[in-house]
């Protein structure tokens, strides 16, 4: 009986340790930087893939961009801060839903190499290789559909050498 007894302990014993050499609960935290309910998260890209918000090129070594985990819009390091638009994939109510401003998108053939404005990443095929929208010539993926804010006609990029100007007028004057 001590045998059977011993047995048991040494087994118990081993469990113990094993149990206290466990990691405990430790978990490595994501990177998320959460801007107008996007949740960006650092991303390397291993395809050539254009930024979104400047329609640059994401080139580096390391993570060159962000890719928000919700609705996969991608964006430069430096262009994370500046989104103008709030993720379309958070359900705010069936009143933020905007028949005027939604996106008429029809199948396209492209006869050169374009890339998605929404996703950034190449529309691949020969034929039928995205969807562009009829109002606003925007390219996107048939999957990356669903993710793209309604904001057809608006501009919601930022193009280099933009500038804002306040200008008004004194009399027949204008003043900056």
């Amino acid at each position: 009986m001590t045998q059977e007894n011993k047995e048991p302990e040494g087994i118990d014993g081993d469990v113990e340790t094993l149990r206290l050499r466990a990691r405990k609960g430790a978990l490595k935290k994501k990177n998320i930087s959460e801007i107008k309910n996007h949740k960006f998260i650092p991303r390397f890209f291993k395809h050539p893939t254009f930024c979104c918000h400047c329609k640059d090129f994401i080139w580096g070594f390391g993570k060159q961009g962000f890719q928000c985990q919700v609705c996969s819009f991608v964006v430069h390091k430096r262009c994370h801060e500046f989104v103008t638009f709030v993720c379309p994939g958070i359900d705010r109510g069936a009143d933020t839903d905007d028949n005027r401003t939604k996106h008429r998108f029809c199948v396209h053939t492209y006869s050169s190499p374009t890339f998605c404005d929404h996703c950034g990443s190449l529309l691949y095929g020969l034929l039928h290789q995205g969807l562009k929208c009829e109002a606003c010539d925007m390219n996107v993926h048939k999957k990356c559909t669903e993710s793209v804010p309604n904001l057809c006609g608006c501009d919601h990029t930022e193009r280099r050498g933009r500038i804002n100007l306040k200008i008004q007028t004194s009399g027949n004057k204008l003043m900056c």
